[in-house]
């Protein structure tokens, strides 16, 4: 016989019987159990237990391996420490014996706490945060067609042969992220390719690689300045932005707004849309370079020469269909949204 618990229906019909004089072995016929259980249930009803019975969660707290104070220690840890990881929680010197990685994440989810991927965000200064809700409110009315007239542009910077992960960081299920569960996105001492791309609505830039020679003197690759920004903005903007009847977007970078870039917009008359500081949640081309990033790890795992990771960059960017850029496009009106409602602090975006 399957082992089974019984209803509060099939006891309450087991004591009506007993008490019309049923015999047990019909009782069980008629409940579908054995005579066993019968007599059990008869047993605690004619002789019914001094304390109460224990609730199912007070029944699974007794069978924890943690006790009630080493699961409050777990619990403090992992807040003051969102970072660490279950395998550093499970320590003894934490949980006060050896458990497993399961036992943390049990106790922990008991208090509501669980584990995310920690947000890549740039830290918002008060003032920062304040142009931001601004920015917000200014543009809250947006339309995703309205948007659809912004050329959004940047600069992005491609490691070769790094993995594209993440940490990850215990919080509350709904909870929004702060200072302590945010992976910062700087990382010094790389060899990297930087590129500069845009989209708007109906289409994209071509992709920019900007690949100079090394300084013989100082071994590194000279960045894009204002000069070359500007020859960028000659090549690859000013066509659709006359074409489609554009808004230029790009952010508050140094070399955006050098003297030679601010004099040459000047002159051309390129309308530019006025954008808050740490702000790559509103930059759509941001989720750009991260479906790049992503696809690149992805396709063409490992490290790889300096030619090779070009040609790869060049292809995955004309991989970008419409489809992808209509998603982020009618995604603005949320984003807008969500940074009023962070009163402009970071988004999930």
């Amino acid at each position: 016989m399957t082992f089974r618990h019984l209803t509060d229906e099939q006891r309450a019909i087991i004591i009506r019987l007993y008490e019309q004089n049923t015999s047990r072995r019909k009782i069980a016929e008629a409940v579908n159990c054995c005579v066993q259980t019968v007599s059990n249930v008869i047993k605690r009803h004619l002789n019914p237990p001094s304390t109460p019975p224990r609730t199912r969660a007070e029944i699974n707290q007794s069978r924890c391996l943690l006790s009630r104070r080493a699961e409050l220690h777990l619990l403090r840890h992992a807040i003051l420490n969102p970072k660490a990881t279950f395998r550093e929680l499970a320590s003894p010197n934490i949980c006060g014996r050896e458990v497993s990685v399961q036992t943390v994440r049990r106790a922990l989810a008991r208090h509501g706490y669980f584990q995310f991927k920690a947000w890549k965000k740039p830290y918002i200064k008060p003032a920062h945060r304040k142009a931001r809700l601004l920015f917000a409110r200014q543009y809250q009315h947006y339309t995703p067609e309205m948007w659809k007239k912004v050329l959004f542009s940047d600069e992005s910077s491609f490691v070769i042969g790094e993995a594209f992960g993440r940490q990850t960081a215990i919080r509350k299920r709904g909870e929004l992220p702060n200072v302590h569960h945010i992976q910062s996105t700087f990382r010094p001492n790389r060899e990297s390719i930087m590129v500069w791309g845009g989209i708007w609505g109906a289409g994209k830039t071509k992709l920019y690689i900007h690949n100079p020679n090394k300084d013989p003197r100082t071994g590194r690759r000279p960045g894009i300045n204002g000069e070359t920004y500007v020859q960028i903005l000659k090549d690859h903007v000013v066509s659709p932005l006359i074409r489609e009847n554009l808004t230029f977007q790009h952010d508050g970078a140094a070399i955006h707004g050098c003297k030679v870039v601010k004099d040459w917009i000047s002159e051309e008359q390129i309308p530019v849309l006025i954008w808050p500081a740490s702000s790559p949640d509103l930059n759509l081309i941001e989720h750009i370079w991260a479906h790049m990033k992503r696809t690149i790890f992805k396709k063409f795992p490992g490290s790889r020469p300096r030619e090779n990771m070009i040609e790869i960059l060049q292809q995955v960017w004309d991989e970008i269909d419409q489809d992808m850029l209509d998603s982020y496009f009618h995604s603005m009106p949320a984003r807008v949204q969500a940074v009023i409602k962070a009163k402009g602090g970071p988004t999930r975006y």
